[in-house]
C-alpha cells in the first residue's frame, strides 16, 4: 500500500540527484515510474478475501482522511554509518499528515485481522531513490550521498489524493509494482 509519485515536475527533481550521484556505480536506481512511498508492504498477501480485507481497510482509511499537499525535501541514507545500503529522499511539509494516513491505514488494517509485520520497524517515512547493489552496501556510495547531502534542499511538492495498492513481483531485476487498486482521499 503506497502513494506514488506521479507529479511530473517532481520525479524531474529527483533526476537531478540521480545526475548528480551517476559516478556511483554502486547504486541501482529505483525506475521513475516505480517511485511510491510506501505506507504498508504485505511480505505475503494471499489472493481472495484477503486482498478483498487489505481493499476495505484503504478505502476506509482514505475516505476518512482529507487530499494533502506533500513535499520531498533532503537527502539521507540507510544505514546512517557504515556503508550504505539505501539513498532516500525525505519529506517536509504533510510529513504529519502522510504519518496520520499510515496509522489510519495500520488501524484499520489491524480491525480487519492483520497484526503487525513480524520485526517491522517503527513507520519511518521516506522515498526510496536508490539501492546499493551489493547488498553488504556501499562505502563508495556513502562518501557521495554525504558530499551531496548538505547541498540538498526542497525537490518540490505534490498533492496526495489517492493510496494505491500493488502487487510487488520482486525477480532477479528490478521490483515491478503493479497497481491493484486506487483509493481516493476524501476526508
Amino acid at each position: 500500500m503506497a502513494v506514488p509519485i506521479a507529479d511530473a515536475g517532481l520525479r524531474e527533481a529527483l533526476q537531478g540527484t540521480r545526475a548528480a550521484l551517476s559516478g556511483s556505480r554502486d547504486l541501482r536506481w529505483v525506475r521513475e515510474e516505480q517511485l511510491h512511498l510506501t505506507l504498508r508492504f504485505f511480505p505475503d498477501l494471499p489472493a481472495g478475501d484477503r486482498v478483498a480485507a487489505v481493499e476495505d481497510a484503504a478505502r476506509a482509511a482514505a475516505t476518512a482522511h482529507p487530499p494533502f499537499d506533500l513535499e520531498l525535501r533532503g537527502l539521507g541514507r540507510f544505514p546512517a554509518h557504515g556503508p550504505l545500503r539505501v539513498v532516500w529522499a525525505g519529506l517536509g511539509t504533510g510529513r504529519e499528515a502522510l504519518i496520520a494516513l499510515a496509522a489510519a491505514l495500520a488501524g484499520q488494517l489491524k480491525a480487519r485481522g492483520f497484526p503487525a509485520v513480524a520485526g517491522e520497524t517503527p513507520f519511518a517515512p521516506h522515498l526510496t531513490l536508490a539501492r546499493a547493489r551489493d547488498p553488504r552496501g556501499s562505502r563508495d556510495a556513502a562518501r557521495a550521498v554525504a558530499a551531496l547531502t548538505p547541498s540538498t534542499g526542497a525537490f518540490g511538492t505534490q498533492r496526495v489524493d489517492a493510496i494505491v495498492l500493488y502487487r510487488s513481483d520482486l525477480g532477479s531485476g528490478p521490483p515491478v509494482h503493479t497497481p491493484l487498486g486506487r483509493f481516493p482521499l476524501s476526508g
